[in-house]
């Protein structure tokens, strides 16, 4: 997704001419295909064609095409976020493999964080995907999930490994993101 989502994100600003333009084409193009051509013949036996069949095949799968290519961003993102979550890449090891006591794995945990973010740039639903892409590609984020409707991220994060400073210039434009709230990440105590 490196560069050409980049280019991709700077035409997002004229995505409503572009979809003006492409509405205007498949009119003409429905014009075109369905118009009844009148022919001048000098005895009268000349008959009236209209464009073939397959003419009019193209034309409605150009229509379908550019419905769900419109569509696709909002469609997407819904989808997407109603699909169950799938575990992290970067699988994380919150104590040494010797201790495996719940006092050393309580006290393991203790460096992480939980960062409330409000982020700006997302105009569709798929654009939450992509800002959880770039929040969990930071190093030392652990988790991260972002709602279009709210407009907001939550990240829990390693504060050994990565500031909050960090975890927000991982957002590539057009987002945007500033910090509503960190904090420690509360877990339960082994003892209560």
């Amino acid at each position: 997704m490196g560069s050409s989502a980049g280019i991709f994100a700077g035409l997002k600003a004229y995505r409503p001419y572009f979809i003006g333009l492409t509405a205007v084409f498949l009119g003409w193009a429905f014009y075109l295909a369905y118009r009844s051509r009148k022919v001048q013949c000098a005895d009268g036996t000349c008959k009236i064609e209209r464009a073939g069949r397959w003419n009019r095949l193209g034309v409605w799968l150009a229509t379908l095409a550019a419905a769900w290519l419109i569509t696709f961003p909002y469609v997407a993102g819904t989808i997407a976020n109603r699909l169950p979550s799938l575990p992290s890449t970067g699988a994380v090891q919150t104590a040494p493999p010797s201790s495996s006591s719940p006092l050393s794995l309580w006290w393991s945990t203790q460096a992480l964080r939980q960062l409330t973010l409000a982020v700006a740039g997302m105009t569709c639903p798929a654009c939450a995907l992509m800002v959880k892409q770039d929040l969990l590609s930071a190093p030392g984020v652990l988790q991260a999930s972002v709602d279009y409707e709210t407009a907001q991220g939550v990240v829990v994060y390693d504060g050994t490994k990565t500031t909050p400073k960090q975890i927000m210039e991982s957002l590539k434009p057009p987002y945007a993101a500033t910090m509503l709230e960190d904090r420690p990440l509360m877990l339960e105590s082994p003892e209560g």
